[in-house]
């Protein structure tokens, strides 16, 4: 199944970058991806102001306090997922799976196992060691994980599938106009102590499947307090 509510995608660039990045302040609070490729007066600035949810999603690893921090931000929880949520929750974790190894897998065929996972994911209940939220805006979606397994550390994982206007400041500061492949994973970065990947999709070339303009992934960890 496609969806139709995404805006057209253009072209878009090639990823060139080595090394991973880091977060940088201004006096305003806003955050840009520095890149240490080449020296002070040279690097590119990556503005990450459009992923303004980033804040809710680092720092603990408190899915309750994530949840609120972003509906405060414009967030909808949804109790009861639709098929447009699902086909989004399948593009997230395709992006997971073709980061690694596809095993030779087409992406027909990943798509068609992971909205069955999907399916199957927004069926779950909460239990004491791991809890989920789904929420979306403006089309978009975002998916809290909770997870206690670990003996030391509390996990929490945003994972969000984003459109073009959230992104449109990213591509803009991209260095060059080559053709990206299918995924594109960015250096990972470090915001407030929370790993974040970001991978951008080659969109002209899965307009047949409606996919997202890229997928965000956050994981923050915070030590158990009984520690």
């Amino acid at each position: 199944m496609t969806r139709t509510r995404r805006a057209q995608k253009t072209p878009i660039a090639r990823i060139a970058f080595g090394r991973v990045g880091r977060v940088v302040r201004n006096g305003t609070g806003v955050c840009a991806l520095v890149l240490g490729l080449v020296p002070a007066a040279g690097r590119a600035e990556i503005p990450l102001q459009q992923l303004d949810f980033l804040s809710a999603c680092t720092g603990d690893a408190d899915i309750d306090r994530a949840e609120r921090d972003l509906q405060a931000l414009g967030w909808s929880t949804v109790n009861d997922p639709n098929d447009a949520l699902i086909e989004d929750i399948a593009w997230i974790n395709a992006a997971v799976y073709f980061a690694g190894d596809t095993g030779g897998e087409t992406l027909e065929r990943v798509m068609e196992l992971q909205r069955k996972a999907a399916a199957n994911l927004v069926r779950r209940k909460d239990l004491p060691r791991s809890r989920h939220r789904f929420l979306t805006r403006d089309g978009e979606t975002l998916v809290l994980f909770w997870r206690g397994y670990d003996p030391v550390n509390d996990i929490l994982e945003c994972r969000a599938a984003l459109d073009p206007a959230t992104m449109s400041g990213i591509r803009a500061a991209r260095p060059d106009t080559g053709t990206l492949p299918a995924y594109s994973p960015m250096p990972p970065i470090s915001v407030d102590g929370a790993r974040v990947e970001i991978t951008l999709l080659n969109t002209p070339a899965l307009t047949a499947h409606d996919a997202p303009d890229a997928i965000i992934h956050t994981y923050a960890t915070q030590r158990k307090t009984d520690q």
